[in-house]
């Protein structure tokens, strides 16, 4: 009988006390005391009590995920902000909203913001 692929990374994040997301780290487990604290922690996983350990296993399966995607989107913020900025633009970014961004578009300045915004999410 082989292992699931999610039973496989439970294991593996368990084994590593600690879950990577893009531009971070979380620490899912107290036994690598020397590891860098975050709020993200996970005790749970090693609970005798079955959902308590099967929840922090859905968090921590989640966790690289949502916290990857919060890590993309603070790059598209960025490079947003800063398109608008060296374009001269009279318009600006205002707020985040999940995965979009909500900018104020100056008059006459539409398509050419659009394609300095898309040019910048879009970029590797």
């Amino acid at each position: 009988m082989s292992v699931s692929p999610k039973r496989s990374l439970i294991e593996n994040i368990l084994a590593a006390s600690m879950t990577f997301l893009l531009l971070a780290l979380i620490v899912v487990s107290p036994a690598n005391a020397d590891a860098p604290r975050c709020e993200n922690n996970f005790p749970d996983l090693v609970s005798d009590n079955r959902q308590r350990r099967e929840m922090a296993e859905r968090m921590a399966l989640n966790a690289p995920i949502q916290g990857s995607a919060a890590d993309i989107m603070k790059v598209a913020m960025l490079r947003v902000d800063e398109a608008l900025r060296a374009g001269g633009f009279g318009s600006r970014m205002l707020l985040q909203v999940h995965d979009e961004l909500v900018i104020e578009v100056a008059p006459g300045d539409l398509v050419t913001v659009l394609d300095a915004a898309v040019a910048e999410v879009a970029r590797p």
